[in-house]
């Protein structure tokens, strides 16, 4: 008995030296764009843990006590501004001091959604920073930079994978832009509003039915009905995430139809290219 503890210790001993001496960094993040980042630039350095999955919204989310556990145990914490941050990030800052909480969306310019109807509700900022591949560069800068500082040996390959990464991007832009430039209409209409700082990138007008979380009531309902009929909208946007009930009334009162785009999907660039490709078509 006394042998098999000796070697069951020798064993986690050996496994534990050899995990650090790989130097893998336990990374928690928000939400999945952001994991791609992360394991774009840190490759098999970093293990990423997202905390909102796939089908579920930053608007809502609450942490599981499994969740919070990997979060203690992670080196670095990188936040973006979605909803969910702003009462928890306190609370694990003040349960896990240890744990560096980085957000890598302070550098870029806040947005406000310019709507009739977002100014009617005083609107707050759009934190969907990462919808254009210009500001995913530079969300990637924070995450390169703060891999570096954690484990400067692996610099040269951290830096290499930033450097491809933003040439993809720069290209995924351009060809954003170029599928955008020629459509004559301009505007198009959103459940939720998460695509302000696209629209911006590439001259658009985000029109959105939810604002803050708040549906509209029904003399706004009959204006926005009014305005996509003006504008002959084609299509209302939505996301699986949230109740579609009141985005579905205006397509059918308009003789739109409904299409899903998605602005939290891990395959970031193939994402991007799809919902830009359905956004063109509606605006044709």
């Amino acid at each position: 008995m006394k042998s098999y503890l000796l070697l069951s210790f020798f064993i986690l001993h050996l496994a534990l030296c050899s995990a650090f001496a790989e130097g893998k960094l336990d990374v928690a993040v928000s939400i999945l764009p952001q994991k791609f980042l992360v394991e774009r630039i840190g490759e098999d350095k970093v293990s990423v843990t997202s905390l909102v999955g796939k089908g579920q919204s930053p608007a809502t989310f609450d942490p599981t006590p499994k969740q919070m556990v990997e979060i203690s145990n992670a080196d670095l914490f990188f936040t973006i501004d979605v909803p969910f941050e702003k009462s928890w990030i306190p609370k694990i800052k003040r349960s896990y001091p240890k744990v560096q909480v980085i957000n890598i969306a302070s550098e870029i310019e806040p947005l406000k959604d310019l709507s009739e109807h977002a100014r009617e509700h005083h609107a707050s900022i759009d934190p969907h920073v990462w919808t254009t591949p210009t500001n995913a560069i530079k969300l990637a800068k924070t995450i390169h930079d703060n891999l570096t500082n954690y484990l400067p040996s692996d610099a040269e390959l951290f830096s290499r994978n930033f450097k491809q990464l933003s040439l993809e991007l720069e290209e995924l832009d351009k060809e954003l832009a170029g599928e955008l430039k020629d459509v004559r209409n301009r505007d198009f209409f959103v459940f939720h509003p998460s695509w302000g700082h696209f629209a911006k990138q590439y001259g658009l007008i985000q029109h959105a039915i939810e604002i803050d979380g708040k549906e509209p009531s029904a003399k706004e309902l009959a204006h926005i009905v009014a305005e996509a009929k003006q504008l002959g909208t084609k299509t209302i946007f939505i996301q699986r995430e949230f109740d579609t009930t009141t985005a579905e009334t205006i397509a059918s009162a308009i003789g739109a139809k409904v299409e899903v785009i998605n602005p939290l999907s891990e395959d970031y660039i193939e994402n991007l290219k799809a919902a830009t490709k359905l956004i063109k078509e509606s605006l044709s």
